[in-house]
This record gives C-alpha cells, structure tokens and sequence, in this order.
C-alpha cells in the first residue's frame, strides 16, 4: 500500500480510493455525460481520467471500484475486505438505493469511519435526510454516532453558489463530474494524509506540504531507533516465499512499554507488506490466537489444542474440522484467500507449553499452507526476562528445522536515547511538519543527558509536547 504523497517533480504519488455505491444504480444507465452507463459507472470513467495526470501509473490501479460484487462470495469479498483495510480516501455514493443498503452503510461506511479516513459524499440524486443517516464505528459503540452530512463540507458536487446539488438536477451532467472530481483532486493535492499510516524516512523526504499543525500519526514516535531490529529482519526475511516457505514467525520481543503492538504495525507496512508478490492482495486486519491451556506433555492434547485456537483466530469454526480435519478445512480456507491474514500470538508468561504448542502450530500451518499461499503469526515475547535473555530462542525450541516456515528472531526492543531522538526529529522533518525545535524536543523529553525511554513513553510524551501550544520555546 502507497501512502499519498508529493514527489519532487510536483506529481502525486498513488493513491487508493475506494468507490462505495449501490449496484442498482448502475440499472437504470441514465448517465445523460456517458451514454449506456448508470451514474457510477460515468463518475468513475470522469474520475480515473482527472487523476491519470496526477500519477506516473496507470490511475486505474489507485480506484478500487467493485464492478464485479455480484460473483460469489469466496471470489470477492476478500477483495472488498483488503480494499476498505487500505484504502486512503473514501468516496460515497449517496442514493436512495446506497443508504438503504446495509452491505454500503455498515460494512463499508463503517469501516471508513472505523479507519478515520476521509469520507465524500457524492449525492446522485435529490433525497431529503441524507445527511442525518448515523454510521457508527464498530469498535466504539458507546461513541455517538457520525452524520454523513458532516462529512466533506455537506457533501458534492457545489453549484456555482457552493451549494449541494445533486448529479441528477444539473441540467449540463459534464459540469457536474467536472465539479466533483476537480474538488476531489483538489483534496488530494492539499496533502491528503490517510489516518493510521505512519511517516517513514522517504516519506518524510518527499512530502512537502503538510501543514504546522497536522497530526501526528500514532505510529510516528516507532520510527525512532531500532536500526538493527529491521536490518536483522530484512536480511531473515528474504527466504519466506522462497522454496515453498510461505509461513512466516516473526518472534518482538520487549516490554509492554515499548507498546510492541505499534511497534508491530510499523514492521508490517514497512518490512513484511514491501515483499508480497503480486498475486497476493495485501495484508488483513490481524486477529489473535488465545493460547489454550493443555498438557505440554501430551503432544495430541497440544496439536487438537492449538489447531482449534488457530481456526478460531481465523474466523472459522472449530467445529468443522472434527475427526482430525483441522488440517484440511485450513487448507480450503487459506486456497481460497487472495491476501495474507495475519495471526497476534501473545506468549503467555508461566507456563511450559512454548516450545510444544508452537511446533504443533507451525506443523499444522505447514501441512496445510497451499502453494501460492501465505500466512504471517506475530509473536510477541513481553516482559518474560528468561525468553528475552535468550538469543536463539527458534534453536532451543527446534523451530528452525522446519520445511516451509521461516523464523525471524530480531534482537529485543531497545530504548530511545537523544542522539536517537536527535536523528528522528531531523529525518521525519519533525521541526517543519509540526514546528517543533529540536532544541524544544532534547529539553522536554531529555532533561538530562543520560535520560532514556521506552518507546511508548516517548510516545506520549512526543503526543503530549505536540498538543501544547507553540508558545516561546527554551
């Protein structure tokens, strides 16, 4: 995935936009711009042809529009998944058909809203109350809900008053595309920054239009130090994919202080996502395994055990791979996938079942994983001294003898000192992007000298430096 961008020639980098829009919109073919086709279908042609001078690629490739949703489910709702997990700027489609479809307001609305990715309305035709329709965020119900007409300034495309007029009451529909994708370019060329992407060194280096006061990613401060740790997992790396080693183990280890979930969506999207092949979609949202609790010296207790908890964290039922068919249904499963899901193991702490349960998991994974397919498990070691002294905990565990998995053991999180700080702050363009001196940052944040954090304390001290006004600095 390409976060948007200005590159130093003045084109923009790509961007992912997903279309949301009803499919018995495109029934009617009453575009009056476009003959034979329904209004998406036209918005779409008007919009890839408005974005093709904004990229060096093909535009086609950065709309993701799902002209084919009505094939069978295994065909293309990983597609539509995968889409809404990446995309960077949403575009509804606002009919009487689009809100009354709960497949468009609570799975793709929500999932926008879920994500904090800009949203624009496009009303095709007039209908009264669109803008008080509720989408909710599906991790946060006790949120108040969000208005669709909140969004985007009410709404597109604006008549020559600024007021919303919908694509069917122009009398000139050319105007009314032209209206709408130039205010969507417009956007983009502002510096569109997609929520809950972080600022990696070449983006820093090619953006130069992010305002004093924007915000900051969440993952930004994970960009500081940890040089070694990516090396080592570059380098480790290289054979997952390579002679059928489609399962990969990515052991993080550290303190929960280093908040090594964060941590872990910053080795995704910079070191794991760079190397899928192009028949793979992408990454999916992860889910997590609970560890069961079995008998480590039971070696048929750990194997049923961890292959039920693996299912599960897979989103299928345990049920339909009774009589030891665990092993096929994951088979089907992962056949069946055009993306990579991804797999949050959370060591437990006292216990003796690391080393049994995670060899039934990998060999369970390795007897099913089909050729083209892939699966990633995260493995995080927190706060267990005794695993985190060791160095060579795939070795002591026999994890590496494995024939189609490939185990990656980086070093341990390390601690964020100020010439660490010092080479952030002056990469990521911390001073220009939101006005903060280097100086304001080594005073507030390193008192001292010798003074350390933790990652996530260098988090949210940076978060809470960044939230104070900007007043005379020291």
């Amino acid at each position: 995935m390409t976060r948007l961008e200005h590159g130093s020639s003045g084109t923009v980098r790509p961007c992912r936009i997903f279309v949301s829009y009803a499919h018995l919109d495109e029934k009617p073919k009453q575009s009056r711009a476009w003959f034979g086709e329904g209004y998406p279908n036209a918005f779409i042609k008007y919009l890839r042809t408005f974005l093709r001078p904004l990229f060096r690629q093909d535009a086609d490739d950065y709309v993701f529009f799902d002209a084919e949703r009505l094939k069978k489910e295994t065909e293309w709702e990983p597609a539509i998944e995968n889409a809404l997990a990446q995309c960077e700027l949403f575009v509804f489609l606002v009919s009487v058909h689009s809100l009354s479809s709960k497949y468009c307001m609570r799975k793709e609305l929500s999932a926008a809203v879920k994500r904090r990715v800009p949203i624009v309305p496009v009303v095709l035709t007039p209908i009264d109350g669109w803008t008080e329709h509720e989408i909710v965020d599906p991790d946060h119900l006790d949120h108040p809900p969000r208005r669709l007409g909140e969004f985007h300034s009410g709404g597109l495309p604006k008549d020559g008053d600024g007021n919303l007029l919908a694509v069917d009451q122009w009398s000139n529909e050319h105007l009314a595309w032209n209206k709408v994708c130039a205010d969507i370019v417009a956007l983009i060329k502002a510096g569109l920054r997609p929520a809950g992407h972080p600022i990696s060194r070449q983006v820093a280096q090619g953006s130069q239009n992010w305002s004093k006061g924007g915000i900051a990613s969440d993952l930004l401060p994970y960009y500081c130090n940890q040089g070694p740790l990516l090396s080592r997992c570059r380098t480790d790396m290289a054979e997952w994919g390579k002679d059928e080693k489609n399962v990969l183990l990515l052991m993080l280890k550290g303190s929960d202080e280093d908040g090594m979930d964060r941590f872990a969506r910053r080795m995704l999207l910079e070191v794991v996502q760079p190397r899928l092949p192009a028949h793979l979609a992408g990454l999916v949202p992860h889910r997590t395994l609970d560890w069961p609790h079995f008998n480590p010296r039971m070696p048929k207790d750990a194997e049923a055990q961890m292959a039920d908890a693996l299912l599960r964290a897979l989103g299928l039922s345990p049920e339909s791979a009774d009589n030891g068919h665990a092993a096929e249904v994951l088979r089907m499963h992962l056949d069946a996938r055009s993306d990579v899901p991804i797999v949050y193991i959370f060591l437990p702490e006292h216990t003796d079942s690391h080393k049994p349960g995670l060899s039934a998991l990998l060999n369970l994974i390795e007897s099913a994983c089909p050729p083209r397919g892939r699966v990633i498990l995260l493995l995080f070691i927190e706060d267990i001294a005794p695993l985190i002294a060791k160095p060579n905990l795939a070795r002591v565990w026999g994890l590496n003898k494995l024939t189609r998995s490939v185990v990656v053991e980086p070093p341990a999180l390390g601690l964020v000192t100020g010439p660490d700080a010092t080479q952030w702050h002056r990469t990521q363009e911390i001073e220009q992007h939101f006005g903060i001196r280097l100086s304001e940052l080594k005073a507030r944040l390193f008192p001292d000298p010798a003074h350390t954090h933790r990652l996530r304390s260098f988090a949210e001290h940076f978060e809470r430096l960044r939230a104070q006004p900007r007043g005379d600095l020291p």
